[in-house]
């Protein structure tokens, strides 16, 4: 028994002994590393660091995996959680299949521009079950896209803006966007290759679809004729934008765009508007008939009236000009006197009298001046004469006298003495 107290007695001091060593040995150390310091201090001119102070040692570097959507994201894009970018990669329709909904779930921002497209008419852009809940802008601007139907947007049924401008559109089907009921606002500037055979048909809508669209853009489309029932399946619509194209008559049917209040008819070829209009469209508030080559006559002086009595409805009226005639052209037609710019048509009648007066008094004085510098007619008789000899050529001078040929004084006659001149000498008449 005493034989295991004292050897439990040694194991406990020689621990203590070790770990008083290791204690000093630490000590010792620190003290080391603060004399070192305290020298590098003093050489520096620097403050000492407690070690309390100190920074923690580095840990081991850790591996940052990828988002879901940016391991997903296709070549040359930008992908973040709820968009995805493709800016000038040129690449075609089969960059849809690399976006598809299991790795972009909550996306609801689509920018695809720059690339080439070309005919997307047939089934849906990212497959045929594959749907984007989330999706509410998708831009397809400047792809050269030459074909669209109501399957290419058959996977976004929340989609609520689309931008479509800047491309090549000559095939549709019927009422292409139809499929997008809550579809807001279209863009469609500079879309349509050929608009005479696919504006027609593009708006023929059902009774449940594009009830919420409140804005479409069609400007610079090269549009010439636009049917009064285009737009009439789409009453919703509160914003019209028809500038840049080649339109001379903008007319509606009977209860068609009954919600219009904005209209921009800017840079056409319209030379007269009627307040008509506005008739046909009772909500209208703003429109805009900029850079049209007005013709500011009799026709269009009641529609200048009306448009300076209700100024407040019109855009860009330093804009508004007459292009003809001469004497106002360049002139808004809300800054006009209205009595210049029809003139009676009886002041156009007493001017034109005048001028044909004028014409020929003008005419007679040079008649009057010139009629003494004609010739006369020479002077010839045929046959013999039996009371007198025959009659001699003489020649008239000034005055209407006459001289012999020999030019001698004694001879010199009037013109109205000799009896050749007479009326009933064959002669005269000559």
């Amino acid at each position: 028994m005493r034989l295991w107290v004292v050897l439990l007695v040694l194991l406990v001091g020689t621990s203590l002994v070790e770990g008083k060593n290791d204690d000093e040995e630490d000590s010792y150390g620190d003290e080391m590393m603060d004399k070192k310091e305290e020298m590098m201090r003093k050489k520096s001119g620097s403050r000492r660091v407690r070690p309390s102070e100190r920074p923690p040692r580095a840990s081991a570097p850790t591996r940052v995996l990828k988002s879901q959507e940016k391991a997903n994201c296709p070549i040359g894009c930008t992908c973040n959680r709820t968009s995805v970018s493709c800016i000038n990669v040129d690449g075609d329709a089969s960059l849809f299949q690399q976006i598809q909904p299991i790795a972009f779930p909550a996306m609801d921002t689509l920018v695809l521009t720059g690339n080439r497209f070309a005919d997307i008419s047939g089934s849906g852009l990212f497959g045929n079950k594959n749907v984007h809940d989330m999706l509410t802008l998708a831009n397809f601007s400047d792809n050269r896209i030459s074909g669209i139907s109501q399957e290419t947007f058959a996977n976004m049924p929340h989609l609520e803006y689309l931008y479509l401008s800047n491309n090549l559109i000559d095939k549709t089907s019927k009422n292409p966007f139809g499929i997008l009921k809550k579809l807001r606002k279209l863009y469609l500037a500079k879309a349509l290759k050929n608009p005479a055979t696919t504006l027609s048909s593009m708006f023929d809508t059902h009774r449940n679809q594009l009830v919420q669209l409140e804005s479409i853009d069609l400007s610079s489309n090269k549009i010439e004729k636009i049917e009064e029932t285009t737009f009439c399946k789409v009453n919703g619509v509160a914003e019209l934008l028809l500038s840049k194209n080649s339109l001379s008559s903008f007319e509606v049917g009977k209860n068609c765009l009954n919600g219009l209040m904005r209209l921009d008819l800017s840079g056409n070829l319209f030379n007269s508007f009627s307040s008509a209009l506005f008739d046909a469209l009772p909500n209208l508030f703003a429109l805009d008939i900029s850079d049209n080559p007005l013709v500011c006559d009799c026709d269009l002086k009641p529609f200048i009236e009306f448009a300076q009595k209700e100024d407040s409805r019109f855009l860009n009226q330093d804009k508004t000009v007459c292009a003809s005639p001469q004497a106002l052209y360049g002139k808004s037609i809300f800054r006009l006197k209205t009595e210049s710019v029809c003139v009676p048509k009886s002041s156009n009648v007493f001017s034109n009298l005048f001028l044909l007066v004028l014409f020929c008094t003008v005419g007679f004085f040079i008649y009057r001046f010139y009629r003494h510098r004609i010739p006369s007619p020479a002077v010839f008789q045929f046959g013999r004469r039996s009371a007198a000899p025959p009659p001699t050529y003489r020649e008239i001078g000034e005055g209407g006298r006459i001289i012999s040929r020999e030019g001698s004084p004694d001879e010199e006659d009037s013109i109205f003495e000799n009896p050749l001149y007479t009326f009933d000498n064959p002669a005269w008449a000559r």
